[in-house]
């Protein structure tokens, strides 16, 4: 059994999935390690390339986008490791994180999951400040990003792995609520920083970024039936009044001719969309508008 299997979920990454795994041996030290790549179709040839420039890669090619989830769990179940990395195919491992990552669980058996500390390419702390009144290396955390996430193989099958109805998006609160729930702990290893280049590949596609908002809306009721159900009605009212703030001001800003930014050309392609799809998540309205929706980046960069 090997200590650690990494898993990197991949759609159309040619551009960077080679220098992310480049620097898995580095950072896994001494630990036994495979890596498995979860190729949701991509288009641009990066299965072949991993095959023909890493053959000591395993590739797992899926015919269609099945979702970053569903991408996890197939690769995480594809090796009996002691511990479950998933990892962003834009994350830049520094050489020895990993080692240190798995020591500290060694360290910690009550400890379910673990995420490094993200930061940005310039050294700049990517996402909420750690807590300073905890003086330790590892520091409690309500949720572990699916970015850069180990998490241990015991704790995964006693709360059944990643929820596979989120698509993309909030698969992580969810497993980090279970977690919780389950009497495991979830924490940031302080000391390991690790660099994240955030949403490479839905910021460089309109069509991936409309679908990855659409994703997110859809997420987050799902994860509030599932979780919260009291409070379904107040979240799916909350969605959908901002959807309509939001084509308003979409509104304003043509009549005005003012310009949109990329931002505002990915949710004018979202909404429509979001209104058709969202009444009931997992619904066959809800389906039906996932199809009708361009295919979603399943790599996890966010």
């Amino acid at each position: 059994m090997p200590d650690l299997v990494v898993v990197v979920p991949n759609l159309n990454g040619a551009s960077f999935l080679l220098d992310t795994l480049t620097a898995v041996g580095p950072a896994a030290g001494g630990l036994s390690h495979e890596t498995v790549v979860v190729d949701n179709g991509s288009t641009d040839g990066s299965a072949d390339l991993v095959r023909r420039e890493m053959p000591g890669v395993r590739v797992i090619a899926n015919p269609d986008n099945r979702g970053f989830a569903v991408a996890c769990n197939q690769g995480g179940r594809a090796v009996n490791s002691r511990y479950v990395l998933l990892l962003n195919s834009d994350v830049a491992l520094p050489p020895g994180s990993l080692a240190r990552m798995a020591a500290a669980m060694d360290a910690n058996p009550d400890v379910g999951a673990l995420t490094p500390t993200l930061i940005w390419p310039d050294g700049r702390l990517q996402g909420a400040k750690l807590p300073r009144r905890h003086r330790g290396d590892l520091v409690p955390l309500p949720v572990v990003p699916g970015t850069c996430l180990m998490a241990r193989r015991e704790a995964l099958d006693a709360v059944g792995w990643l929820d596979e109805r989120f698509f993309f998006y909030n698969e992580d609160l969810d497993l980090s609520i279970r977690l919780r729930k389950a009497r495991w702990r979830i924490v940031c290893i302080r000391s390991v920083r690790v660099p994240h280049v955030d949403g490479r590949s839905t910021r460089a596609d309109l069509e991936i970024r409309a679908r990855a908002m659409f994703e997110g809306y859809r997420g987050g009721l799902l994860l509030v039936r599932k979780h919260h159900p009291w409070a379904a009605g107040v979240a799916h009212l909350g969605i959908r009044a901002y959807l309509h703030a939001q084509t308003l001001r979409l509104w304003f800003k043509r009549a005005t001719g003012s310009a949109l930014s990329d931002r505002d050309l990915a949710l004018a392609t979202c909404l429509p969309l979001a209104r058709a799809g969202l009444d009931i998540p997992g619904s066959r309205q809800a389906g039906n508008a996932r199809e009708s929706v361009p295919a979603a980046t399943g790599e996890g960069s966010r």
